[in-house]
């Protein structure tokens, strides 16, 4: 048997001093997806190199940039003796949803006569073990066939001229520059420009909220469309106040307007 990415002293504990909002997200699409066809193959894993070798089913996701292991899954095989280290990653799953990250660990995954020891991330899901693109191609679970030129007798149609309309001359937009002034469409602009100048040069779009004229614009949707449910974004306690004034700001202005019912 042989060792791939594996160096016995090579894993020290990591210590997690920073705001997990810090961290890299990862979108799994794969994860907690309903009704969703994953691509179920045997994966042979252990907690340790001397410990009980399992076999169980994983999903193997080419589109997956890391590995995930159910909490309940990590649970079920090794009790209370997973050392868990701080998330690496902020996880969102299906929909875009967050997916809670309860941390991450290392595991020894066995293919043939190698063994790979793999960072693993432990989410909240009831799935199965995701097997991320990386490592699915490390231990062969994936195979992508080497491109292959096409033979053709003619040129591809995207190579073809297809438009014989002449070139049409287009008048610069910006005419004339200097160290001091630029011309923009017929129109001397002073530069470097100040914030004083702009206020006065272009003071009819500085005055009331900026309305659009005619009446509200309806946005028409594809036939086909599918309704998507996004949570609600989360605010700092601290900032609470502020944001009710800000909301409060924006309705008695008439920019927004409180909805109580299901819109489409």
């Amino acid at each position: 048997m042989s060792f791939q990415d594996y160096t016995p002293d090579d894993y020290k504990p990591m210590f997690f001093h920073g705001n997990i909002h810090s961290l890299k997200t990862a979108t799994i699409k794969s994860l907690n997806q309903p009704a969703s066809k994953p691509h179920i193959k045997p994966l042979w894993l252990s907690e340790l190199l001397t410990s009980q070798i399992y076999c169980i089913d994983c999903e193997v996701d080419t589109g997956a940039d890391c590995n995930i292991i159910p909490l309940s899954k990590a649970k079920e095989l090794f009790g209370k003796s997973l050392k868990l280290n701080p998330p690496t990653l902020q996880l969102r799953g299906y929909n875009n949803v967050p997916v809670k990250n309860f941390g991450s660990c290392f595991l020894f995954l066995y293919h043939g006569e190698h063994v790979y020891k793999v960072k693993c991330e432990v989410a909240e899901s009831n799935g199965p073990v995701i097997l991320g693109r990386e490592q699915a191609l490390k231990m062969n679970y994936v195979q992508f066939p080497a491109i292959t030129k096409p033979v053709i007798s003619t040129a591809p149609a995207f190579m073809k001229k297809t438009s014989s309309v002449p070139a049409v001359a287009v008048a610069p937009v910006i005419k004339q520059t200097t160290s001091n002034n630029i011309t923009i469409k017929d129109k001397t602009n002073h530069i470097p420009t100040s914030k004083e100048y702009l206020l006065k040069e272009y003071k009819d779009v500085f005055e009331g909220i900026g309305t659009l004229p005619g009446g509200p614009y309806h946005i028409q949707l594809k036939g086909d469309y599918k309704a998507v449910q996004h949570p609600p974004r989360q605010v700092a306690v601290s900032l609470k106040t502020a944001y009710q004034a800000e909301l409060q700001r924006l309705l008695n202005l008439g920019v927004i307007a409180e909805v109580k019912e299901q819109t489409e």
